[in-house]
């Protein structure tokens, strides 16, 4: 079974992993190799309004594989709402079921969940479940997944933290922190 690695570090299936970067690149580059070295395709949930189809051709040019095989075999789902985005995450299972994909990433979600509309502990709770809900996915179908979130507001970056956090011991989630764009 062929694995995945990203900036030299191997990610293991079933395991949500959650990049603390103002870069989307992390995702793109794990969907471009899961594509074009894995032969499997590709899921991005897009809660930043951040999705490029121009950084995945960059991405993949830059290491060889072909780009118009990266972009058919990338699914993109955009979410304006946390509403929306915990819709896409609750049908996830289900698309996944159709596509034979082997990596789910998610692009700012703390982002739209912590964004001033909702209350504090309403968007924790949804978050938690999105969160809970995509790592467990993740880790029936054997999957890799990456979520990137760019460092929030100080007001609302204490209570994200502490989230991902209490998470990480129940779901075994997976907490890398800084800036990697560098790296690609």
């Amino acid at each position: 079974m062929k694995e995945l690695t990203l900036y030299g570090t191997p990610l293991e299936r079933g395991i949500l992993y959650v990049m603390e970067t103002a870069s989307a690149l992390p995702v793109y580059a794990a969907a471009a190799f899961t594509v074009g070295l894995l032969g499997r395709d590709a899921v991005l949930i897009d809660g930043g309004n951040r999705a490029d189809p121009y950084s995945l051709v960059s991405i993949s040019k830059q290491h060889g594989l072909d780009h118009r095989l990266v972009l058919q075999h990338t699914h993109v789902s955009r979410a304006f709402t946390a509403y929306q985005f915990e819709s896409i995450v609750n049908g996830l299972e289900r698309f996944l079921r159709l596509t034979d994909a082997g990596f789910v990433g998610l692009l700012l979600p703390g982002r739209i969940f912590f964004d001033g509309q909702m209350d504090p502990s309403e968007s924790r709770f949804m978050l938690g479940r999105c969160i809970r809900s995509v790592q467990s996915l993740a880790r029936r179908r054997e999957i890799f997944a990456l979520a990137v979130d760019m460092p929030l507001p100080p007001a609302l970056s204490r209570a994200a933290r502490l989230h991902f956090s209490r998470n990480r011991e129940q779901t075994e989630l997976e907490w890398w922190s800084g800036e990697v764009a560098a790296h690609v």
